[in-house]
């Protein structure tokens, strides 16, 4: 309980959440705490990643990021560092035959200034409230030449952290794009699988985030945390990572909590992205394992797996390196490409389906082996590259 000297208006810590009331509410709490600032300075990264149409890449553009507190110029795809304010920041690119592209990017209130008032330091608060530090912005904005739109940041009261307690999590939450009804699973466009992975994540607790990619598979996050802490908070952008990891292409938010955002690509950029020259080789993060011996890599007659998964075999075949196959115990598969963590990204999809596999191939080599007992199963099995030397 806050000691009754220390109590605040409860408009006052309604408002601190958008910056909008802070400086008239500190005149009116008793100053008996002292005063605390947020460690982490006034500045953070923003990486700006550019699209010609939704989820179908560009390559080079020249953006402009501006707030009250400055002006930044970079050349995207790349990050840069900004200074944080409770204004919102423009970035607008521009490139060469295209329109420009223009978000406007709220900033979210960050827990620790929250924590400041609770406390009963609001000099704290109010400093960090002037120099931009109590305030967060996204970490990765992405524009869309020929669009106008903007990108708000919600506070989550309702989250909670790692440990249990209340934390504050920004997020992206763009805006609704009347493409369909939130209900409306067969307006998603993919397959039946990923239709009925729709209706998963409509059955979902918020914070919650559904992404699809050009050749139709989705993904879905939810929650301010996932089994692996090391990801992002915001399932927005979770679920873009879990994407992009898998080397699907055109990830693209489909929706987002309660609202449908998702902007159709014209066909002629699905098919240019399609002939696209093939992405950079990524480094593995992991060793891979010797190869077992147990069949030829091209011998697909000799995964262990139900009717149909032989053929998607072959398609993994195809796939950029990193690359990586399991198999499940019920004869199911699950492969993962484009990635230095691909065997981890497939292990780890098995463990959150709650079924066994093992790993049958890593990039060309067959590693499956007839004994049980000596099959990669964990995560754990493997081990990381040392990436000092």
């Amino acid at each position: 309980m806050i000691p009754r000297r220390l109590r605040v208006p409860f408009h006052c810590l309604k408002g601190a959440a958008s910056g909008k009331t802070l400086g008239a509410c500190a005149a009116l709490i008793v100053l008996a705490a002292g005063c605390a600032t947020i460690s982490g300075g006034s500045n953070q990264s923003m990486y700006v990643q550019i699209q010609n149409t939704p989820g179908v890449p560009a390559t080079a553009a020249d953006c402009e990021l501006s707030n009250d507190k400055g002006r930044w110029l970079v050349h995207a795809p790349n990050d840069t560092t900004i200074v944080r304010s409770n204004k919102p920041m423009l970035v607008k690119c521009t490139g060469a035959g295209v329109q420009p592209g223009t978000v406007s990017v709220e900033s979210a209130t960050r827990g620790a200034m929250f924590g400041n008032i609770l406390l009963g330091g609001v000099v704290g608060a109010v400093i960090d409230h002037n120099s931009g530090a109590g305030y967060e912005y996204p970490g990765i904005v992405t524009v869309v030449f020929g669009q106008t739109s903007s990108l708000q940041m919600e506070y989550a009261t309702n989250a909670q952290g790692a440990k249990g307690g209340p934390t504050a999590v920004p997020r992206v939450i763009p805006q609704g794009s009347g493409y369909a009804a939130l209900a409306d699973a067969s307006r998603v466009p993919a397959g039946a699988a990923g239709q009925d992975q729709y209706r998963r994540f409509l059955a979902a607790k918020l914070p919650r985030a559904f992404v699809v990619a050009n050749d139709g598979t989705t993904q879905f996050a939810n929650g301010v945390h996932g089994k692996d802490l090391s990801k992002p908070t915001d399932p927005s952008q979770r679920a873009l990572q879990y994407c992009t990891d898998r080397g699907h292409p055109g990830c693209q938010l489909y929706a987002v909590d309660n609202q449908v955002v998702y902007v159709k690509p014209d066909a002629a950029s699905i098919a240019a992205a399609a002939v696209a020259a093939p992405p950079v080789q990524k480094p593995n993060l992991f060793v891979l394992p010797p190869p077992s011996n147990f069949a030829s890599l091209e011998d697909a007659s000799a995964v262990p797996v139900k009717a149909g998964g032989q053929g998607r075999y072959l398609h993994y075949l195809t796939l950029p390196k990193p690359r990586a196959f399991v198999v499940y115990e019920d004869g199911e598969w699950y492969m993962t490409w484009n990635s230095g963590s691909a065997m981890a990204n497939a292990l780890n999809a098995c463990e959150r389906a709650g079924k066994t596999c093992w790993l049958y191939a890593a990039d060309d080599d067959v590693v499956w082996q007839p004994d049980v007992g000596k099959r990669i199963s964990k995560v754990s099995q493997l081990t990381a590259v040392n990436l000092a030397r």
